[in-house]
């Protein structure tokens, strides 16, 4: 029987001469796609029942799977990305080995197809028509405008009737991994055809009743458009007169609510979201975001020039038919969209910012262009609320031109040094973790050991803020910081030099080994990628990380003094008064008198740093009571409302 490599999949199932691309992380999984690499890409990819289970072996495997080939490997954070082809079905039989990965002896399933049917020609011709046509529905129902264009470029496009099939089943989204499985799993042409009418047939249904539940409320908030745009002209006309006040619209819902009679637990949600309201900015919540370019914000220049190499990378990946490159950059620009610009940026969009807001709709408007022919439907739906107050009927995002470079503005210097600062913020977040030192526990220093340095400067604030550190000092001498050290992989090294690779372990550890140009030799023998490891390390083993380039590294001062774990201890409470203050329902700024019942490691911090978690909080009172309590176990906190006078 022959025998291939597995690749458990958690949430996904491959099918015949369907491409996909899946992220690989797990141990066991890399071995399997390198030797796969190793010996003709060919690899099983098959579900696993249980999407949590991280070991998974045979029995928690579907028996049913599809051979794939590997088209493309690239290596990210943690593992790696690939692009693979599906090629035919397979029963899984018997594990062959699991020590470093899962082989199986497997037996093909016979390829399903058109011809010979017999007595089932009729039904299938029948059943395939009618799938066709529920599929194509369904791109309609989802757009009325591009719904056919759309369908007819993920579907209609392929000749075999069988692989059709198999792309209706991979792309409609209502579908869960099991029932995914079940096509797969289909014996028969006839049976294939039955299982996609079944579960397209309810697929149609709920799309439709999805789409008239949006259109009503769509309705609903038409009128309610309209009534807000009369209240806000009613409004304007009391200001000049100097009759209205600020909690007019607020105060009329609320009458409106008393009316409607809600259940309690309800009307308890709904008096939380009005309160939150009432803090919001009223440009937060009736402010329309434009195009423009020109904010001075070094955060939105930031983002608008990264938006821009999107933009470029993105045109020479998809004229270069590069379509996992270009999802791979979509996917690092998300990364720094959400993680870096919103995040970092969240206080200003709270408080109305509109440069702000306008750059977020620069960005989201250009982005959803770019990502129009990569996921037609979440970027006609994203496209639909940027511009739902001033959409012209038609103006799809897939009639729009494509974005240009000269849309936006160009900051290489900019980019590169934001670029540096987020590379070393998460290498030194990364050196946190691995000494367990939460990031709310303060830190005295980190030494930033780069050539590029001097691009750092103007952000060691921001840098320090990041990962919590009192101190941060620059340097471009690398050497007087780390060294590189050399880590060999025997397992790598054994296949391909033989008795070889015991004279080249003990060349490594006499220290016989150069880097030159990026070559690596370790005693006379030159090293391939994959073979070894090399990294920098800070001198003295001192808690360290490189940077992503390779060129720099971090150097974390760990070391807890007295002083900081009391400030972390304080700083901790914050996070627990913050957490009261929601659970009592008070507005972000009420003040509050504040009780605190813990044990005295607790009460030495809340005392020690008084000050700051009082202006943190808005405590306008603070008192504090020694318990006999765990040192482990969670103050005991309470806040009461000061009563403005």
């Amino acid at each position: 029987m022959p025998v291939l490599p597995v690749l458990p999949l958690k949430d996904a199932v491959i099918f015949p001469q369907i491409v996909n691309t899946l992220g690989v992380g797990r141990r066991k999984s890399l071995a399997a796609v390198s030797a796969a690499s190793e010996s003709g890409r060919e690899m099983i990819a098959v579900a696993q029942k249980v999407a949590a289970n991280e070991d998974p072996g045979i029995d928690d495997l579907y028996q049913v799977a599809c051979v794939c080939t590997i088209n493309r490997v690239e290596k990210r954070d943690g593992g790696v990305q690939l692009v693979v082809q599906g090629s035919h079905r397979v029963k899984l039989l018997a594990v062959t080995d699991e020590s470093e990965f899962i082989a199986i002896e497997y037996q093909e399933l016979p390829v399903l197809g058109m011809d010979d049917l017999g007595d089932d020609a009729p039904s299938v011709d029948a059943t395939l028509r009618e799938n066709l046509r529920l599929a194509q529905e369904i791109a309609k129902i989802m757009d009325r405008e591009n719904g056919i264009q759309i369908y007819q470029q993920m579907v209609g496009s392929i000749s075999d009737p069988i692989i059709q099939m198999y792309r209706i089943a991979s792309l409609a989204p209502g579908l869960t991994l099991e029932q995914r499985q079940s096509v797969l799993e289909a014996s028969s042409t006839l049976a294939l055809m039955e299982t996609i009418h079944e579960l397209m047939g309810h697929e149609h249904q709920v799309t439709e009743l999805r789409v008239q539940i949006a259109e009503a409320a769509r309705g609903d908030m038409d009128q309610q458009q309209r009534e807000h745009v009369l209240r806000q002209q009613k409004h304007a006309i009391e200001q000049a007169l100097g009759e209205a006040g600020d909690d007019d619209d607020i105060a009329e819902l609320k009458g409106e609510l008393d009316e409607a009679k809600l259940p309690e637990a309800i009307r308890t949600e709904v008096d939380r979201e009005l309160k939150r309201l009432a803090r919001m900015s009223a440009n937060a919540a009736d402010y329309q975001g434009r195009f423009r370019t020109d904010s001075e914000n070094v955060l939105d220049q930031y983002i608008l020039a990264k938006t821009r190499d999107l933009v470029s990378d993105l045109t020479t990946s998809m004229d270069a038919y590069d379509l996992f490159g270009a999802c791979q950059r979509v996917r690092e620009y998300l990364d720094v969209l959400t993680n870096w610009y919103v995040r970092r940026s969240r206080s200003r969009f709270w408080a109305g910012d509109e440069t702000a807001i306008d750059t977020m709709h620069t960005v989201m408007s250009i982005l959803v262009r770019l990502t129009a022919p990569l996921l037609p439907l979440i970027s006609e739906a994203i496209n639909d609320g940027l511009n739902s107050g001033s959409r012209v009927p038609g103006a799809s995002v897939h009639l729009a031109d494509w974005p240009t470079v000269d849309e936006l503005p160009e900051n290489a210097e900019l980019v590169a040094a934001m670029d540096l600062v987020r590379d070393v913020c998460s290498a030194t977040l990364s050196v946190r973790k691995a000494h367990q030192r939460r990031v709310r526990l303060p830190l005295n220093s980190l030494v930033v050991a780069t050539p590029e340095a001097d691009r750092l400067t103007d952000f060691v604030d921001v840098i320090a803020e990041e990962v919590n550190v009192r101190r941060v000092d620059l340097t471009d001498d690398v050497a007087s910081v780390a060294a590189e050290r050399l880590q060999l992989v025997p397992a790598r090294l054994g296949p391909r030099l033989g008795k070889e690779v015991q004279q080249v372990i003990k060349a490594h550890k006499s220290g016989d080994w150069s880097v030159v140009d990026g070559h690596v030799t370790v005693g006379g023998q030159e090293l391939l990628d994959g073979e070894y490891t090399l990294e920098l390390v800070a001198e003295d083993d001192k808690a360290s990380a490189g940077l992503a380039n390779g060129g720099g590294v971090v150097a974390l001062d760990v070391d807890v003094t007295e002083e900081l774990e009391v400030e972390g201890r304080a700083r901790d409470l914050v996070r627990l008064i913050q957490q009261a203050r929601r659970d009592a329902d008070l507005d972000v700024s009420d003040r509050i008198e504040l009780s605190i019942a813990a044990s005295e490691l607790w009460i030495e911090a809340a005392i020690a740093h008084e000050s700051l978690i009082s202006g943190e909080t808005l405590a306008t009172k603070v008192s504090t009571e020694v318990v006999q309590k765990d040192e482990s176990g969670e103050p005991t906190i309470i806040v009461n409302r000061v009563q403005p006078a």
